[in-house]
Parts: C-alpha cells; structure tokens; sequence
C-alpha cells in the first residue's frame, strides 16, 4: 500500500528566512484546488439536493427500497470492492489517504465504494476542506477520482451541526464544535465558507444514518436502537423513525460492557453485548420474514440483492481508539471500531491510510506496511504502525513545554487511572 509522500521543502532563496515545512506545504496543496471550488461545489450540491433524486457520486439505494435513515445496499461483489473509513474529524491528509487507497486497492473492472462512517467535522484543522473533498466526490466532479463512489453515513457530529437559512447563522449541539466556533459573532455569518457549511447539511440530510449490506455486514457511526424502541418497532415505530436515527448515530457501543439501561437522559447512550444482541435478534428475524415471503423476496432479488444473511458484524466508528481500529471482544456478533484521523500523531512526511476493506474473509485493515503480516481477526487491537521513529528513553520524564514537566504527568495517569477506576464500579453495579 503506497503513502500519501511529501516531498521535502526547498530551501528558501535566501537562506535568512527558513522555509515552510512540509507539513505545512502538503497541507496548502491539498486545500488550495478544493478552496478555489468551494463556491461551485456548495451551488452544484444545493442545487442537486433541491432537485432530489440520486447524486451521480453516491452508490445508489435500490430502486424501490426505502431511501430514509436506514438503507439496505446489495453487497454486489462480483463487481464493487467495499472500503471503510471512520471518523474523519477535519483530517484532510487522511481522509484523501484512504479514498487515494480504496481506488489503488480495487480489483481491475470493479467499482471501489468508500463508505464514510460520520464525524467529517471538528476537532481537526480541515472541517471544511474534508466537506468540500466528500462533497465534490458526491456530486462525481473529481476528476482524478472519476470512478470512486462513496456512501456517506451520518455521525453525530454531522447531524448537530446546524445551518439556519433564516439567519444563516450556523450552530452545533455537540461537543466539541470547532466548525461552528468559526462562524460564531457576525463576521462568521459573511464568510465564504458558510456556503460550503449548508451545503453539506443538506447534504447529510439525505444520507443515511445505517446500512444493511446482504453479506451480514451493518454500517453505523454509533450504535443501534436502545432497548426502549424494541417494542414499538413493527407497529408505531420503523428503523426510518427520528428516534432510530438518533441511536444509530449517538449511541456508543462499549467493549467489556455487558448490558446497559435504556437512556434518554442523552444522546450518547452506552451500550453492551446484551443491548446490541437483544436488537439483533428482533432484526434478523425480520430479515428471515422477508425471505419468506414470496413477494418480497422476489423484490429483494430484482434489486441486486442475494438471500439476505443475519448480521454477522458491525463496522462502527464514534468510540476513538489508540491505533485507529479495535476488534471488539464478549459480543454476540464482530464489532469492528475504525477511525481515520490521526489526531495528534507527530507529521513525519507520509501519511498512512487508516481504512478497512470489506469482502469474503471479513474485515481487513488496510495500512500495516507489509500486508503479508496482518494478522488474522482478533480480539486484540491492531496497531497502526507509527510515522516517526520513537526517540530513544531519556532518564527522568520528558519535561512538557510548559514546564510543568512529570509531575503533570503523573497527575494526569493518577487522574485517568481513578476514572477508569469509577466506570468499572459503575459497570458492575449498573450489570447486578
């Protein structure tokens, strides 16, 4: 698998004035093309998401399926090659890592698909570049991707980032919420940006918040429906409900959890085996009653898809683990953790593609250096392998910049080391 490179800064002409590094050059070629488009792109989605229908990027719900919040996709793959990427998080280099990734993986006559599990935005430096990327591979206008398709599904930083059309103020209800701070007081309401902001709200509007491929494999940013929703489901309530969509995209599926309590105190619900076990039951048990029926069946199998098979694993993102991809272990199914930005990992000239390739012998992560050493499903995380060599251990802690040196950090591990403390008490006695 070849890394995005970044060749080495030329030294400046005068010597006096040291160059930008490059980091910084990487980063300003990548966003300068997507910046100079932004007003383009915003006006060809706005338009697009008013006319309706399919955009010509976006692999396609079947016709005839439902189109809401949750999808069900054939898995097609005598010709389509299935790639994940996890939370984003305004990780451009990344985020053009992993579609660059999708399209050098794909077998030759196969479409690549990279589905995009949420949380395009906050926290990193690029929210709006990563819009402007997503959207412009949505509306089929990159032109060296040409032949990528991708398949957005929201998170929660996506849908609680709002944009008024009354006002065009723009506001988030998450946490953090480093795009909308950008456009917080009146000048924010007047950036060119702010285009490229409803844009893409429109834009998740219509995506879906979870998938059902026909292979066994569900697509959620989040989690699945709480306990409390299993026994409306089928009479006053459906998997296209608000209620199920806010679950799929704000529930957090918890590894070593066994079961949790029903919360609507908020959105970010915990969740263990027991909970997504008790969900799978109810849904897999639909998906045999479509199969015996005769004319649904005959449906299913006009639209592209192959006898419909229980979950057999979820690829999820929202829970940020170290390394960028955890197996969990103790649930009734796989449930597979992604996430692709690379948070506050030193920048040492590559940038390596966190994404998973999906096909018939599961789920298979992508960046290891040498493939030949990935090592088979597990229930131990996989690590990424690192970007810079580790310097070697000094006697006595690395002093932080601010002076604060070990002591600081012996505060924080004491402090982290109390939490994890609490949450497991918490645990047990939410589990009696």
């Amino acid at each position: 698998m070849n890394d995005t490179a970044i060749p080495d800064p030329s030294p400046s002409a005068s010597g006096d004035t040291p160059a930008p590094d490059g980091r910084e050059a990487f980063l300003e070629r990548l966003r300068a093309p997507l910046l100079a488009e932004q007003d383009a792109i915003a006006l060809a989605m706005l338009r697009a998401c008013a006319a309706g229908g399919d955009l010509p990027g976006v692999l396609a719900t079947p016709a005839g399926e439902p189109r809401g919040p949750f999808r069900m996709i054939p898995m097609a793959a005598d010709r389509i090659d299935w790639f994940v990427a996890g939370d984003v998080h305004g990780d451009l280099p990344a985020l053009v890592a992993c579609a660059d990734a999708a399209i050098a993986r794909a077998r030759p006559g196969r479409t690549p698909v990279m589905a995009v599990l949420g949380d395009l935005v906050d926290r990193g430096e690029d929210s709006v570049a990563c819009m402007l990327f997503v959207l412009r591979l949505a509306l089929g206008l990159d032109k060296a991707r040409p032949d990528l398709k991708v398949l957005f599904v929201r998170g929660d930083h996506d849908v609680a980032l709002c944009y008024d059309e009354a006002t065009g103020e723009i506001s988030s209800g998450v946490s953090p919420a480093d795009l909308a701070e950008r456009f917080r007081g009146p000048d924010g309401f007047f950036a060119p940006e702010s285009a490229v902001v409803h844009a893409f709200t429109r834009f998740v509007a219509g995506c879906p918040a979870a998938v059902y491929l026909d292979d066994g494999t569900l697509l959620v940013h989040g989690g699945v429906p709480q306990g409390d929703l299993l026994p409306r489901l089928g009479l006053d309530l459906s998997l296209q409900s608000p209620e199920c969509a806010q679950d799929f995209a704000w529930c957090r599926i918890e590894d070593g959890v066994r079961r949790k309590r029903p919360s609507r105190v908020s959105k970010t619900a915990e969740e263990g085996a027991e909970n997504v076990g008790a969900f799978l039951d109810w849904f897999n048990a639909r998906l045999a009653s479509a199969e015996v029926d005769s004319a649904r069946a005959a449906s299913l199998r006009a639209a592209g898809f192959t006898p419909l098979r229980p979950v057999e694993r979820i690829v999820r993102g929202h829970t940020h683990v170290p390394g960028g991809y955890l197996r969990y272990s103790r649930f009734p199914v796989e449930v597979h953790t992604v996430n692709s930005f690379h948070g506050e990992v030193p920048f040492a000239g590559t940038v390596r593609p966190a994404v998973v390739e999906l096909g018939p012998d599961g789920v298979r992560p992508l960046w290891p250096e040498d493939e030949a050493d990935l090592p088979a499903p597990s229930t131990e995380q996989v690590e990424r392998p690192p970007r810079t060599p580790e310097p070697e251990a000094e006697s006595g802690p690395e002093p932080e910049a601010d002076g604060a040196g070990g002591e600081r950090g012996r505060l924080r591990r004491a402090a982290a080391a109390a939490w994890r403390g609490f949450v497991r008490w918490w645990r047990m006695e939410d589990a009696r």
